[in-house]
């Protein structure tokens, strides 16, 4: 049956409203998915932004809990062996004291008895008394170096140490090894077999080298 006209477009216009209303919920309802999304990433947002700035807070809790390491001291330097400060005392003896105008006795004194002491040797050999073995005379020149030392001056320091004699004993020690490297080629050698004996005894004194005076 045939509508009437006034009616079809009551529908139309009613189909036209109903239309309209429809695409005004599902944008209604898409602005509210959106919102909802949106307060969602904000809130996630925020939520990390909190985790992470106390992570950071806890990690900085952590840090000042912990306990301030003690700075520690550098190792302290190598004790100076005996041999060494042996070696020190003759390089300032050759080097420095006996170059000491105030010194010039006792080098003087060093200079003469070496000279000398080739033909006090050969004459000495020849004595019969013990005191005028070569021994004993290097001995007995010692004793007066020790006092041409004392008189000097140059050694004054050695013989007020505060630390004990061991100063003046190096001093000593490097005084005897000058005149002995000196004299050394003079030193009576009567027999083969002594010179032998000679080249043992310095062979095993340089297998036993390494051992100090720490170590005795």
């Amino acid at each position: 049956a045939a509508v009437p006209t006034g009616q079809r477009k009551s529908k139309v216009a009613f189909t036209g409203l109903g239309g309209d209303s429809g695409d005004m919920e599902l944008q209604a309802g898409s602005k509210q998915q959106r919102g909802d999304s949106s307060a969602s990433a904000s809130s996630a947002s925020a939520r990390g932004t909190r985790s992470s700035s106390n992570g950071v807070l806890l990690q900085r809790a952590r840090a000042m809990s912990k306990p301030t390491p003690e700075p520690i001291d550098p190792p302290p330097p190598p004790a100076v062996t005996e041999a060494e400060q042996l070696a020190l005392a003759y390089e300032t003896l050759v080097g420095s004291k006996l170059r000491d105008p105030a010194a010039a006795t006792v080098s003087n004194a060093l200079d003469d008895f070496t000279k000398n002491f080739h033909k006090r040797v050969r004459d000495a050999l020849k004595s019969p008394h013990e005191a005028d073995k070569p021994w004993n005379i290097i001995r007995s020149f010692l004793g007066v170096l020790n006092e041409l030392m004392k008189a000097s001056g140059v050694w004054a320091e050695e013989f007020k140490a505060a630390d004990g004699p061991k100063p003046l004993a190096r001093a000593m020690v490097a005084i005897e090894m000058l005149l002995f490297e000196r004299i050394g080629p003079d030193l009576p050698c009567l027999s083969p077999q002594e010179r032998a004996a000679d080249a043992a005894i310095d062979s095993r004194l340089r297998c036993l080298d390494f051992i100090s005076v720490e170590h005795l």
